[in-house]
């Protein structure tokens, strides 16, 4: 088990929360791009497959290139014209505040891979099963219905291509066929959905706090990995409140204000970022020397 994994579900959602408020809401692209990095770190750290992971960065750079452009026909400002379109102005600005966008979305969702690697349902059932109930419970049938929905889509697909329909058929009615392949599934899952719903209702399921199967313990080290979450997240939102490391893509893109906090919050946000590849490795480390020291 990685470390990562050991701590308190209350101290991974923390965590994570603060990674995902970052990412999502400091606009500068290193602070982007060093989430980005750091959730590719962690889950290259955690152990997932070479193969998986190059399929990720490969998919993920497709999508940062593809918001970029797309982002260059909705949003028209900037000095830099590439080329007009329509009466309006395809500008180099666009694409770069298009290519951050890209990176924010590709790292959050990195991000959301590697809790879903460190993280499972019982995490869930500690953290809110005794404050919202309700809650827990939707979230546990959804995590339970979302495999389900594609496992079945692909044994259904696998089943209509064995019977030859695909053969001598064009690209639409390919598209059209999965697309009612979907449909039936989607549909079939959801009334499967709603008897269970309807069962865990007359149980009485969501009424009360829930018991989880594990117990996991409050530790020294849940306190410190909160310690440091709360001292780089309080460093970098002074430094976001005064405006040291803002970052504007129009009209051109710079720094508003490179300040004293610019290079301090920096530090603060690798260290952030890298924390969970760091805890892992660490981990596997003393893992190796507690074998060798045996030996």
């Amino acid at each position: 088990m990685h470390r990562f994994r050991n701590y308190h579900p209350i101290t991974k959602l923390a965590f994570f929360a603060v990674i995902f408020a970052i990412s999502m809401f400091t606009e500068n692209p290193a602070v982007r791009g060093m989430s980005l990095v750091g959730a590719v770190t962690a889950l290259a750290a955690g152990g997932t497959p070479l193969k998986r992971l190059l399929k990720y960065i490969g998919g993920g750079i497709v999508s940062v290139l593809l918001i970029g452009v797309m982002n260059c026909f909705i949003a028209h400002d900037g000095k830099t014209i590439l080329f007009d379109l329509l009466r309006r102005h395809i500008t180099l600005e666009a694409f770069y505040y298009g290519l951050s966008a890209g990176v924010m979305i590709v790292g959050v969702a990195m991000w959301c891979v590697f809790i879903t690697d460190e993280t499972d349902t019982e995490d869930l059932v500690m953290t809110l099963g005794k404050v919202l109930p309700f809650v827990s419970v939707v979230i546990t049938v959804t995590l339970r219905y979302i495999p389900e929905i594609i496992k079945k889509f692909r044994e259904t697909l696998s089943a209509q291509k064995m019977l030859g329909i695909f053969e001598s058929k064009g690209y639409f009615k390919r598209a059209l066929i999965i697309s009612k392949v979907f449909m039936s599934v989607t549909e079939r899952s959801v009334e499967n959905a709603m008897d269970m719903a309807s069962t865990m209702k007359a149980r009485g399921y969501g009424l009360v706090r829930r018991a989880s199967a594990r117990h996991k313990k409050w530790r020294e080290s849940d306190t410190d990995l909160l310690l440091v979450t709360a001292f780089c997240a309080a460093f970098i939102a002074v430094g976001e409140k005064t405006g040291d490391f803002g970052f504007a893509y129009y009209p051109s893109p710079a720094f508003v204000k490179f300040g004293l906090y610019a290079i301090p919050m920096i530090v603060a946000c690798a260290l952030l970022f890298l924390l969970p590849a760091g805890q892992v490795i660490d981990w596997r480390i003393r893992w190796q020397k507690s074998f060798e020291s045996k030996a």
